[in-house]
Order: structure tokens, then C-alpha cells, then sequence
């Protein structure tokens, strides 16, 4: 089929435009998801960032050797991590009905490779901010678990964002 020089300039003027249309829906998608992470209720934003964070640990345990650290730490906030682990499963009860157990299995199984993932992609940098995270962790104050991750957990950056179209919210 030869390219005519009408085809030629349709297709330069409809690929640009192509590109925008893609740019603008993807823009246009991200925006509610985002302004969805930012209108959780507090006690919802809290279980998920705990959630995010242990996550984090988790992988870090295994993939920087700080099982030991990790252990320690579950030890010490278990009471926390119980607290916002059922806050976070009444947050999906309340969401997906019948469907909760599955969609909060997604959104655990998510965290963990988002996490998995920064530690491949990061290597040894990342090893040495878990073990600097752990430490930290360790020397928090007895229920500070929900204070620490609020201040470092970056929902948009562990790819909450993303999830809540699909995940956390219907």
C-alpha cells in the first residue's frame, strides 16, 4: 500500500493528538484516585499505611536479611499491627461487602510487590534504608507504629494511588 502525502500529513497531525488524548485520560484517571487516597478517614488512611509499611518490613526480612529485626519488631507492635489490621479489614468489609476478603488479599498481595520490586530495583541502597528503617522502627515508642508510617509512608509513592480504582475503593 503506498503512503499517500494526505495519509502522511494525517498521520502527523493525528499522532500528536493521539498522544495527548492518551496523556490527558491517563492525567484524568490518576486525579480521582489520588484525591480518593486523600479523602480515606483517618483511621482508614492509618491501617493502610500501617499495612504499606509492614509490607516494607516484610520484604526487607527477607530480601536484606533483618528477619531478626523484623521478628523483634512484630513482637513489640503487635497490638498495633492487630489494631490497624482490623481496621483495615472492616475498612474493606464496609467497601466491597462479600468481596472484601478477596479485594484486601489483592491489595496485600499488591503492597508486597511494590515493595518487592523497590528492593530489586534499588539493590543494596535499599537494604541500607530497611536496616536504617528497622532501627528506627525498633526504638519508637510503644504504640508509634501509626506515627511513624504517617510520616513516612507516601501513599502516592507506594502505588496506593493506582490501587484505589481497583482495589480500595469499588
Amino acid at each position: 500500500m503506498t503512503i499517500t502525502p494526505f495519509r502522511k500529513r494525517l498521520r502527523r497531525t493525528l499522532a500528536p493528538l493521539a498522544i495527548m488524548a492518551a496523556v490527558g485520560t491517563a492525567t484524568c484517571l490518576a486525579a480521582p484516585a489520588a484525591r480518593a487516597v486523600d479523602t480515606l478517614a483517618a483511621t482508614d488512611r492509618a491501617a493502610v499505611q500501617v499495612r504499606v509499611l509492614q509490607s516494607d518490613m516484610m520484604v526487607a526480612a527477607l530480601s536484606c536479611d533483618l528477619r531478626n529485626s523484623y521478628n523483634e519488631a512484630v513482637r513489640r507492635f503487635q497490638a498495633e499491627f492487630v489494631f490497624h489490621g482490623r481496621n483495615l479489614r472492616s475498612y474493606f468489609n464496609r467497601v466491597h461487602g462479600s468481596r472484601a476478603q478477596r479485594e484486601l488479599d489483592r491489595f496485600v498481595t499488591a503492597m508486597a510487590n511494590k515493595a518487592s520490586s523497590r528492593s530489586i530495583s534499588q539493590g543494596n541502597e535499599y537494604c541500607a534504608e530497611a536496616e536504617q528503617m528497622m532501627v528506627t522502627i525498633l526504638a519508637l515508642p510503644p504504640n508509634g507504629l501509626a506515627e511513624f508510617s504517617r510520616n513516612v509512608v507516601d501513599l502516592a509513592t507506594a502505588g496506593v494511588p493506582g490501587l484505589v480504582a481497583t482495589v480500595l475503593k469499588p
